[in-house]
């Protein structure tokens, strides 16, 4: 795998995004955790399918979330090549992320790029954006280097162009817009995984960009060093 250095030499755009975006969900994502612990949102022996398809106000609970093991991955890959199960799309992508099998990887990365004609669901764009989310998680638990490198090269904006996404975003009215929420997302990421590489890539992203940005990188390396350190569950709980 080419360095993180490699990956993001070129960035020299801006995100056009406070830091205060990526506080705010990495706080919902541990506000998330601690209610629906709180709130026993997964009894022991829950089917994965009832899980996925539960409404989250706050996101997919981290740690019911991955209670769930390799078996229940399997079922989900199955749910995300199902279009009846498009509704609950945005929690299997979370959830198979969080479980960590590598089998996920392919499957995310193709359904995030998927072609599509006309704009997407408001489902179906928190679908496909949290792949980004999922794929940190899956770092996380797998040290996967596919999943890594796919969320390095998303800090590069030549990247975007060379995937070609065809799908239009609900909320952007243009592919640059659409694109500079993406490498939010990316960032958000590499932050969750805790693995070293994404820290080297986010400190040379975070030398590329301006200063308002720059700041929602440095919230994104707080959060990986606490991650690194204590690991995901660890971090949601100090979180409250």
């Amino acid at each position: 795998m080419q360095s993180a250095k490699c990956k993001v030499q070129s960035v020299k755009c801006s995100l056009h995004l406070s830091f205060f975006i990526l506080h705010f969900s990495i706080f919902i994502l541990g506000l998330s955790a601690c209610l629906s612990c709180a709130r026993g949102v997964r009894a022991q022996g829950t089917d994965v399918r009832a899980f996925v398809r539960q409404t989250f106000i706050h996101g997919v609970p981290y740690e019911q979330a991955s209670r769930f093991t390799s078996t229940d991955a399997t079922i989900l890959l199955e749910m995300l090549g199902n279009v009846q199960e498009r509704a609950s799309w945005p929690n299997v992508v979370v959830t198979l992320g969080v479980i960590g099998d590598e089998r996920g990887v392919d499957p995310l990365i193709a359904f995030f790029s998927r072609e599509v004609s006309g704009t997407l669901s408001s489902s179906e764009y928190s679908a496909r954006t949290g792949v980004l989310i999922s794929l940190g998680y899956l770092v996380n638990r797998s040290k996967n280097l596919k999943a890594l490198t796919y969320l390095i090269d998303s800090l590069t904006p030549e990247t975007w162009a060379t995937r070609k996404l065809s799908w239009v975003s609900p909320y952007h009215a243009t592919e640059a817009e659409r694109n500079q929420q993406l490498t939010a997302m990316a960032v958000m990421g590499l932050a969750l995984s805790g693995h070293p590489l994404a820290r080297e890539a986010l400190l040379l992203f975070q030398s590329r960009v301006g200063a308002q940005d720059r700041a929602l990188v440095e919230e994104a390396l707080r959060a990986h060093e606490v991650i690194a350190r204590e690991g995901l569950a660890a971090y949601y709980k100090a979180a409250f």
